[in-house]
C-alpha cells in the first residue's frame, strides 16, 4: 500500500509557528499546505508576539481557498505561551 493510499480520508492538523513573518512567506507556506490532496486539513497559526501577525490576510487567503477549519493563536507575552500550548493540546485531531 502506498503512502497516498494510507492517508486517504485522514485528518491532519498543521501548526504554523511564526515570529515576524513576511506576508509573502506566510502565504507561500499556506499555499503549500492547502495543495495537499486527499486529506482533511486543519490549519493552526500561532504567532509569538510579532509586531504584525497577518492573521487577517491569512484568514482571507484560507477562506478564499475553501479552508474552513483554521484557528489563530496569538502569544504576545511569555505567560500567554502556556495558554497557547494548552490550546494546541486541545486540537480536535
Amino acid at each position: 500500500m502506498s503512502i497516498r493510499e494510507r492517508i486517504v480520508n485522514n485528518k491532519i492538523s498543521v501548526i504554523v509557528l511564526t515570529y515576524n513573518p513576511s506576508k509573502q512567506k506566510l502565504i507561500a507556506t499556506l499555499k503549500s499546505i492547502i495543495r495537499q490532496e486527499d486529506v482533511d486539513i486543519q490549519v493552526i497559526i500561532s504567532d509569538d508576539g510579532s509586531k504584525e501577525n497577518y492573521f487577517e490576510e491569512a484568514e482571507e487567503f484560507l477562506e478564499r481557498n475553501g479552508v474552513t477549519d483554521y484557528r489563530f493563536l496569538n502569544c504576545k507575552k511569555p505567560r500567554h505561551c502556556k495558554k497557547c500550548n494548552t490550546s494546541c493540546e486541545r486540537i480536535k485531531w
